[in-house]
């Protein structure tokens, strides 16, 4: 990951991560923690990433599209009514409904530095 500078590009946020591959939920939550951010999970099953979801103080989220056999767009309809930024992160194609809407795809497999300038820039940080 290419952090260099950028250790606290993200101090404070609180990043919300759902995503089913524990490994890569994992590499998400320290990637994320490694430029300073709070990490919200993550949550591997679509009941707890909602329970979460409507809980919790969440700046912006990072999706995987799928959590099982279960997809995310609840979970994404409710950060949409709470207007809370996010970004899918999925080698799944979106469906029409959720992609119209202007949604961040950053497709799967991606370096972590790219996930982390995607994040960046949903949270107006330069």
């Amino acid at each position: 990951m290419r952090t260099t500078g950028r250790s606290t590009w993200l101090e404070g946020a609180r990043v919300f991560i759902a995503d089913d591959e524990v490994l890569i939920a994992f590499d998400l939550e320290a990637t994320f923690q490694g430029v300073g951010a709070q990490v919200i999970g993550p949550w591997f099953t679509l009941p707890e990433a909602m329970a979460s979801a409507e809980r919790d103080h969440i700046d912006v989220a990072v999706l995987d599209f799928r959590l099982g056999t279960d997809t995310t767009e609840p979970v994404a309809r409710l950060l949409v009514e709470r207007q809370i930024p996010f970004l899918f992160y999925s080698g799944q194609r979106l469906p029409e409904l959720l992609s119209r809407h202007g949604h961040m795809l950053v497709e799967k497999p991606a370096m972590n530095d790219r996930l982390v300038e995607a994040v960046a820039r949903l949270l107006n940080r330069p």
